[in-house]
């Protein structure tokens, strides 16, 4: 799922009358698959709610010691750590093997 959809998901809980609660959505998408897929991780922005939603999701697969996350960026860690918090880029490290790819953006060289 892309990180800002996510988002959006969890936001959607506030509404009223709303059937869904935020912890549905983190227990969704930290309980029931065999791994998590985040793309384009870093472009939503950055706010209190944004940052404690990424901890916990992060947080609760470092405990459980889920096998499988993924995630892409376009930022670096250190950017990261700079718009979200060393916490969030420590978690990160701790559970994902770092692959830098550099390559050019194919939707430009469309153009």
């Amino acid at each position: 799922i892309p990180a800002p959809e996510l988002f959006l998901l969890i936001r959607e809980c506030f509404r009223k009358n709303a059937e869904t609660t935020e912890m549905d959505i983190l227990d969704n998408y930290s309980k029931n698959i065999e791994g998590l897929f985040l793309d384009d991780f870093g472009v939503e922005k950055v706010s209190e709610f944004t940052l404690e939603t990424v901890y916990l999701l992060l947080d609760r697969w470092e405990r459980k010691k889920q096998p499988k996350i993924f995630i892409t960026s376009n930022l670096t860690l250190q950017q990261i750590t700079i718009k979200m918090s060393d916490r969030i880029s420590s978690r990160i490290v701790g559970m994902c093997e770092i692959c830098k790819i550099d390559d050019i953006d194919h939707r430009i060289m469309k153009l």
